[in-house]
């Protein structure tokens, strides 16, 4: 079976972390091809791994999960973005 591709995004190192640890990913259908600490890096990852799935913070810092989602749109990837919000 095919894995997606899922990067994972959270301006809290500890939240990043535990989400990408506390989950058996690859159980659930996915890789977890990158990770990204602020919307900026968060941007350049997406750019660069093409995900299938995208989950982010909505609010961080500066460029906000929304930002990111907004910026993705202009570009020709099309991922599914699922929004978390504490």
């Amino acid at each position: 079976m095919k894995l997606l591709k899922l990067v994972i995004v959270d301006d809290e190192p500890i939240l990043l972390q535990g989400l990408v640890k506390t989950y058996n990913w690859n159980e659930m259908g996915f890789e977890v091809a990158g990770q990204a600490q602020s919307g900026e890096q968060a941007i350049e990852v997406i750019k660069k791994v093409k995900p299938h799935v995208v989950l982010t913070d909505i609010r961080m810092k500066q460029v906000s999960g929304l930002m990111v989602m907004e910026e993705i749109q202009k570009t020709e990837l099309d991922p599914v973005f699922i929004v978390l919000s504490a």
